[in-house]
């Protein structure tokens, strides 16, 4: 009996070690799935096995599914929480799951059991970045780099917190020390072309991206900066080839529409035809670029337009659509399609012909009549006003866009004494609340008119705005808006101006009654709002 029970032990132990030694040398050679097979056999037998348990979250991980790996490495922290990268990885799998705060916790953890345990540390400090807690990530970064000068990963995102604190020669030095310490070239040069063109040294960020694309003439993300670069400078027709970059560039977030029907970017006849245009980025961005429709009419072609549902109402009579379609709606047959941002490539819009007239959107009567009731019909000059672009999105690069575009609401009170009624056309959070928080708090704050709450859809907006004289805004929807009605509209222009906006002067393409107010250097609001306030009391 004795024997009986040792050859079974034996068999056993055979057993495991074929299936440990199996999994071990599947997932060296990658083939996560047979590997996980071989190992998930092994752990019914013993499952606290530490290696064994840490390698099935690594294949989890390899197969991102993160949940699976944080249930592993979950078990492997309980077993043994003497060594940091059992924290590490935990945390790692929680990051993905984008529970930041979490992660921050192993990270910590990871940190206290080694505090030179680098991983961790950047990991912590890319959360920091993703949270816009710029000085926290700083903290990380510098000491991950003082720690380890290889990194060279972690100096690209060095050189970007130091960017968003406004400290683009300290980037560019980064960028400079991570070339010489060995960083990829094309990563060097596409980052010094963004450091760049944040200072509005746009030659210097030329060459710099063209450095980028000698070396890698498919890097997407050099080509659609380079287009965002040549659009700001007014030079068109290199810019529109070059933004259709937008599609292969991942950090866009944008995908393409799969559709059956040709692609129209100008070269076929669309006499007796129907094209499908279909939003594809902001609202701001269909209400610039819906104007082109009528374009494509005189083309001979019918036009099927695809837009966000809170602008349908709004752009029902819009000129040159033949059928409007929004989110849920059945799409008419059609020839041809064309995303609405490709119109400009496709028209050939360049220097010589891009301006076109304005008006080219009306509120509706109905709510122009609705509006009259609620707005005194007198001879005081009547001024909306929006200091925000949004505080939430979780793209970084749109986040820290918001943080320079904003404005702090408090330089609103610099216009208080003016005989001007101010009407707030701003919509979302956080800076619709504390509208409302200061309104209510008796603080000595600028009287501001808030009907935000009864602007349901852009009709309601556009009825506000019919009625009033001019719109003081921010780089927003309602800024575009309020130009594509015509309306006078003061553009509170960030340093660092979209493409859109040019570089210098005060006048656009886009929209004829717009006045640019830029600033004379990143984050200069005083200047703009002091140059704001002059023009403001020559019209009281």
């Amino acid at each position: 009996m004795k024997n009986y029970k040792k050859s079974t032990a034996n068999l056993r132990t055979n057993q495991l070690q074929k299936l440990y030694t199996e999994g071990v040398d599947l997932y060296g050679r990658e083939q996560y799935s047979l590997a996980k097979k071989s190992l998930i056999k092994f752990i019914e037998f013993q499952p606290e096995n530490i290696h064994v348990l840490t390698l099935l979250g690594s294949i989890a991980t390899q197969q991102e599914s993160y949940e699976e790996a944080s249930g592993y490495f979950s078990k492997v922290v309980l077993i043994d929480s003497t060594q940091p990268a059992h924290f590490h990885n935990l945390g790692h799998s929680l990051q993905h799951l984008k529970k930041l705060e979490e992660a921050i916790v192993c990270y910590d953890q990871a940190l206290a059991l080694n505090p030179n345990f680098l991983n961790s540390l950047s990991n912590k400090a890319a959360i920091y970045l993703k949270q816009y807690k710029l000085h926290e990530a700083l903290d990380c970064y510098h000491k991950v780099i003082e720690l380890d000068q290889n990194r060279l990963d972690d100096y690209v995102n060095y050189a970007l917190v130091l960017l968003e604190l406004n400290m683009a020669e300290e980037a560019l030095e980064v960028c400079d020390i991570s070339e010489k310490l060995g960083a990829k070239k094309t990563t060097v040069y596409l980052n010094k072309g963004f450091f760049l063109g944040r200072l509005k040294r746009d030659q210097d960020a030329e060459i710099s991206y063209l450095k980028c694309l000698e070396i890698s003439p498919e890097e997407s993300r050099a080509r659609w900066n380079l287009s965002h670069l040549y659009l700001r400078n007014g030079l068109f027709s290199k810019g529109w080839p070059l933004y259709e970059s937008r599609w292969e560039n991942k950090q866009t977030e944008m995908q393409r529409k799969s559709l059956a029907q040709p692609l129209w970017l100008g070269a076929e006849s669309l006499e007796g035809k129907s094209i499908y245009l279909f939003h594809e980025q902001g609202l701001g961005d269909t209400i610039q670029f819906c104007r082109y429709t009528k374009n494509l009419e005189m083309l001979g072609a019918k036009v099927i337009l695809d837009v966000q549902l809170p602008l349908f109402r709004l752009l029902s009579e819009l000129k040159g659509v033949h059928s409007l379609v929004s989110f849920g709606d059945v799409i008419p047959a059609f020839d041809y399609h064309c995303p609405l941002m490709s119109l400009p490539l496709a028209l050939g819009m360049n220097e010589s012909n891009l301006t076109l007239p304005t008006p080219y959107i009306k509120a509706p009567q109905e709510k122009i009549n609705e509006w009259s009731k609620k707005i005194p019909q007198n001879s005081r000059l009547k001024v909306g006003l929006v200091w925000s672009g949004g505080d939430h999105a979780e793209h970084l690069s749109q986040r820290a866009i918001n943080k320079r575009r904003n404005l702090d609401i408090k330089y609103l009170n610099l216009f208080k004494g003016l005989e001007i009624d101010f009407y707030s056309l701003q919509k979302g959070d956080p800076a619709e609340g504390e509208l409302k928080i200061r309104q209510s708090s008796n603080l000595d704050f600028l009287h501001i008119i808030n009907y935000a709450d009864d602007l349901e859809d852009f009709t309601d907006t556009a009825g506000l705005i019919h009625h009033l004289d001019l719109v003081i805004s921010v780089d927003t929807s309602t800024a575009h808006l309020a130009g594509a009605m015509g309306k006078p509209v003061w553009l509170l222009n960030r340093f660092d101006s979209c493409w859109r906006w040019g570089v210098e002067g005060t006048s656009t393409h886009w929209y004829s009654q717009m006045k640019i107010f830029r600033q004379p250097k990143p984050y200069d609001w005083d200047s703009v709002m002091s140059d704001v306030l002059i023009n403001l009391k020559s019209l009281n």
